[in-house]
């Protein structure tokens, strides 16, 4: 008797770091403890650049002597990780905490790149450290936050204004395409999340409010046109 095999096939969800919100994951980066004796690893992979099909190029050509292997399976990105970790736990050896964590986190994020990183994502995001068990993975542009906040001196400026009922927002003194989302509040009780950008933005203020405050766990600093910034 003949079947329908489309009546046997079922769709599942399954969880993965890039339905992460953003606005959770910054959060959560944010309130990771400070470490000194082995420092947190970021690792920042990006082939956007390199067109439809990112996550992997041409096997080269195999010689007569040698196996033919699989066309088109090798990752670029993983030799540059496994070199760069090298350098890196070689400049923190032979021994010692850092080295052996940073050796770990090598061998975790490596098994996660080949074993479950989607061979169709554009670049990832992660954030490890070996003895608090943090292994943190994203698929946002998170380029422009790492860059803020690891390379750029500056913090960033919270820049609001009130106008009519109306509330003014904005960031300063950031790089090109920072987009941090923040906690807010208009009542010093209530909070809610925003996504300032660059630009200005608007929202609607509470009757007789003042100003607004910000959740203090962010590193940022907070201007109102007008007033001393805090």
């Amino acid at each position: 008797m003949a079947t329908d095999p489309t009546r046997s096939i079922r769709a599942h969800d399954h969880p993965s770091v890039f339905d992460y919100p953003a606005d959770e994951l910054l959060n959560h980066l944010a309130n990771l403890p400070s470490q000194y004796e082995v420092p947190y690893l970021t690792v920042t992979l990006d082939w956007s650049v390199d067109g439809d099909n990112p996550a992997r190029s041409a096997a080269p050509a195999t010689k007569r002597s040698q196996p033919a292997g699989e066309t088109g399976t090798d990752r670029p990105s993983l030799r540059i990780f496994e070199q760069e970790m090298n350098r890196l736990i070689e400049a923190h050896g032979p021994r010692g905490a850092a080295f052996d964590a940073l050796q770990q986190s090598k061998e975790r994020i490596g098994t996660w790149l080949r074993d479950e990183l989607d061979p169709a994502a554009r670049g990832v995001y992660i954030v490890a450290h070996e003895p608090s068990g943090v292994l943190d993975a994203t698929g946002l542009n998170l380029k422009a936050f790492f860059n803020q906040y690891l390379r750029d001196t500056r913090i960033p400026k919270f820049v609001y204004k009130m106008d009519n009922g109306r509330i003014q927002y904005r960031w300063e003194d950031v790089v090109p395409g920072f987009e941090m989302p923040v906690l807010i509040s208009k009542d010093n009780r209530n909070f809610e999340w925003i996504k300032p950008t660059s630009n200005w933005q608007s929202m609607e203020a509470i009757p007789n409010a003042k100003g607004i405050s910000i959740d203090p766990n962010f590193y940022v600093e907070v201007q109102q046109l007008g007033m001393t910034k805090e």
